[in-house]
């Protein structure tokens, strides 16, 4: 079994060196106000970018927007353009040939200034068909698909209806995009609408809907435009009331909602915002997900409260690009808690402690996640949401298990859950992610997983007995001893390059419980660990100049902490691209069979595998040395705040 592994950086290179020249270049504009003051205040949630063109020269100035542009990545570039183009071509031409629109990537015009996306949910009333009055006839299921609704009598539902309005800022490519809409319009499917034009607020706007008796309120598609703002929406409703609030006309809006204006004070709105009212939410993907089945919100609360979550109020995630000269990506997020934490608010709630170091971070460490959790205190918050929410309580179940750990010749008893296992562990647990040279596909991802211990030689004793009970049954081989300390092995969890099943090219998974610590991960990391503890002079990751960068601004107390090396991971990806690029010059087999990409887990190789040997030469790609400089990693923390659960984290690279 694989562990996955997923680095957002790689993604966000890969993602930004495919599209990056697909943007359009334009005159910064000023900044524009919080989308939230134009929408109404039963949105439930929304996207926005605040200048579209403000983020693209802010990315041009960060250390990835230089490494894309750098001489070292020409000839790279050159060759991914050379495959871009002829694709990019065919795509804006099938575009022009559906649409009626003559169009390329030269001249597809692009927002440049602020885009927002905003959803709702409206209660609508609907006609439908009683199916319930068949219900005692017995019916087969060739019956069922052969019954005409229309022939059926009719109930009246209160269900929600789902709305969606959005505004884009052209600036001076207005012209040109009205130019394309109204070629748009002469389609064959826009032709077959139905066709109407009305002023809101003195603005015209263009109305089609399918049935001319519809309710334009609903299900209907307009658009129109105020001066270089783009408009559309699914209901002529909300084009009202948010050219009101555009208009000045001082009803409340979204942004005069207390617990919004909390979170929009704690994570701003710039670059990059998403938002969403948690219950409203919930409530619209019950009611999404729910077909047939008619879901109250009386029955959603119902839920939301035995949860926990119904204390919540908004969820917030803000992306800024190039906040300051040192960082060059900031990310915040606000869960909204407004009350008492129950139920999975309670359990989710990190503890706030000291970060300290743990002796799986080493300096090779590409990854850390240290969160600290009372595991002992949780078991039973978790045990009662499941009997909640079940109706059952699993814990008899469990306790039945380990009934068979008890030995009646000697009169020791069964292993007990609460005090011997879940009673052992502390916080904190931590997650280390070590990319060490030479690179190997077989520990590519050498993932530990720790979590510190009451008493390390008491819980040792509890895993001996639930190993040999369980998982080895008598098999002596999965288990081993080294330095005095035991290593028990899992099995049907390792790694095999060869068919053979003794072949040497193996990694096995198993635990161990190291002082105080219990470890999970690869075996081999297991005896690393190990040896580096016995001998007590391993580097740590506290040498690392790169870390002391960028965690030297993350506070010193917090719930949760984390590190994420995007230098070690890109030499990585280097590495992992010129593999692949040599094995498949030198075999005739597929991409997919390279055993070098079966391996892999993360999406980044697979889109770059899928290209080699057929569209793109990565032969071009510079020596890492060479770019080296670009790279840098991320810090950030989680902790509990008066508003709810916060989490902060940067970017940057050593100066």
């Amino acid at each position: 079994m694989q562990p996955k592994k997923y680095s957002y950086h790689a993604m966000t290179l890969y993602i930004a060196i495919i599209t990056l020249n697909l943007l359009s270049n334009g005159v910064l504009l000023s900044s524009t106000p919080s989308p939230a003051k134009f929408l109404p205040k039963d949105t439930i949630g929304y996207v926005s970018f605040e200048n579209f063109n403000q983020i693209q020269e802010k990315f041009k100035n960060t250390s990835i927007g230089l490494f894309i542009d750098s001489p070292e990545m020409k000839p790279m570039m050159d060759n991914i353009n050379t495959f871009l183009k002829p694709k990019i071509d065919e795509m804006f031409d099938e575009i022009s040939k559906e649409t009626n629109i003559e169009m390329t990537a030269s001249t597809m015009p692009f927002p440049q200034g602020q885009a927002t996306l905003a959803f709702f949910v409206k209660p609508r009333q609907f006609e439908l068909p009683d199916y319930s009055s068949l219900a005692d006839q017995n019916l087969t299921n060739e019956q069922w698909q052969k019954i005409d609704p229309a022939s059926l009598p009719k109930i009246e539902e209160t269900l929600d209806d789902y709305q969606v309005l959005g505004w884009f800022e052209f600036g001076d490519q207005i012209d040109t995009f009205k130019k394309i809409l109204n070629k748009a319009e002469k389609s064959e499917n826009m032709q077959a609408l139905h066709k109407t034009k009305k002023n809101i607020r003195n603005t015209p706007f263009k109305i089609f809907k399918s049935d001319p008796g519809q309710d334009e309120k609903y299900d209907t598609l307009c658009y129109g435009f105020k001066d270089d703002m783009f408009i559309i929406s699914s209901s002529t409703h909300y084009i009202r009331e948010v050219l009101s609030r555009m208009d000045g006309n001082g009803a409340d809006s979204l942004a005069s909602d207390n617990h919004y204006r909390k979170l929009e004070k704690i994570i701003s709105t710039k670059d990059f915002t998403v938002c969403a009212d948690i219950k409203k939410t919930i409530r619209a993907i019950a009611q999404f997900s729910g077909g047939g089945l008619k879901l109250t919100n009386e029955k959603i609360d119902r839920t939301l409260t035995l949860l926990g979550l119904n204390n919540t109020t908004w969820l917030g995630w803000n992306y800024q690009i190039k906040p300051n000269k040192q960082i060059d990506f900031q990310t915040k997020m606000l869960l909204g808690i407004d009350g008492e934490r129950k139920g999975i608010l309670d359990i989710i709630t990190p503890i706030s402690s000291t970060y300290k170091i743990s002796p799986t971070m080493t300096k090779n460490v590409s990854n850390i996640l240290v969160a600290h959790y009372d595991l002992s205190a949780i078991y039973p918050k978790i045990l009662d949401l499941v009997t909640k929410v079940s109706g059952q309580n699993i814990e008899p179940f469990i306790q039945s298990s380990l009934a068979m750990t008890a030995d009646p010749a000697t009169g020791r008893p069964a292993v007990d859950l609460q005090k011997d296992i879940i009673g052992q562990f502390t916080s904190p647990l931590t997650m280390t992610v070590e990319i060490a040279k030479p690179f190997n596909i077989l520990d590519m991802q050498r993932i530990l997983v720790t979590i510190q211990l009451k008493d390390g030689e008491v819980f040792d004793q509890t895993l001996n007995r639930l190993h040999a009970q369980f998982i080895a049954m008598g098999n002596k081989e999965l288990k081993n001893e080294l330095l005095g300390t035991n290593i028990y092995i899992i099995p049907g969890l390792d790694i095999n390059l060869s068919e053979d099943p003794g072949s040497p090219d193996k990694v096995q998974f198993g635990f161990a419980v190291i002082d105080n610590l219990f470890i999970y991960g690869h075996t081999n990391n297991i005896e690393q660990i190990l040896r580096n503890q016995r001998r007590n002079n391993t580097p740590m990751i506290t040498s690392d100049p790169l870390y002391q960068h960028v965690f030297k601004s993350v506070p010193d107390r917090a719930g949760i902490f984390f590190y994420d090396n995007s230098d070690k991971y890109m030499e990585y990806t280097w590495w992992m691209i010129s593999e692949t690029q040599k094995a498949q010059n030198n075999s005739s087999e597929s991409v997919e069979a390279n055993p070098l990409i079966n391996l892999s887990s993360d999406a980044v190789f697979k889109m770059i595998a899928d290209a080699i040997g057929k569209d793109i030469n990565f032969t071009n790609l510079p020596p890492y040395d060479s770019i080296k400089k670009y790279f840098g990693a991320a810090a950030g923390y989680g902790k509990v705040i008066p508003e709810g659960l916060y989490f902060e984290g940067h970017y940057s690279p050593l100066p």
